[in-house]
């Protein structure tokens, strides 16, 4: 080995002596974590003069498993009705009725411990855009 070799062996040495392998926990450390509760609804339902809006709590997380379920009722843009209801465990279902009429658009927001947690609307038919699927032009 000449000089030259060992002068650039001498100045890679602080560089070479930094190459530690780094090493990751083969399994990680359980994390905690909270999840939203969860509910089951199959959005509005029409019956003879009223919008019917069923929901299920289906799992919920937090000190206690129940809480307040609400729903906020607008009609066109303005707030109209207000309704809420304790949902837990032993009482998980609640079905919210609100008169309508068909030629208005409602919403409904689900509130449930102060989050909002879905937020469902109704337009009339009428209102509706229809869309017609395009069709492949033949050539």
């Amino acid at each position: 080995m000449n000089l030259k070799h060992a002068v650039l062996l001498l100045l890679a040495a602080p560089l070479l002596g930094s190459c530690v392998y780094t090493s990751f926990p083969l399994v990680p450390a359980v994390q905690a974590g909270t999840f939203p509760s969860r509910f089951e609804t199959k959005g509005f339902v029409l019956e003879p003069g009223n919008l019917a809006l069923k929901v299920t709590l289906r799992s919920s997380t937090g000190s206690s498993s129940g809480g307040f379920l609400s729903v906020v009722w607008f009609e066109e843009d303005g707030e109209v009705g207000r309704d809420s209801v304790y949902l837990d465990k032993s009482s998980p279902e609640a079905t919210f009725r609100y008169p309508y009429k068909p030629d208005k658009t409602y919403r409904a927001s689900l509130i449930f411990r102060g989050d909002v947690v879905r937020q469902f609307e109704y337009e009339p038919p009428e209102k509706v855009p229809v869309v017609k699927p395009k069709t492949p032009d033949p050539k």
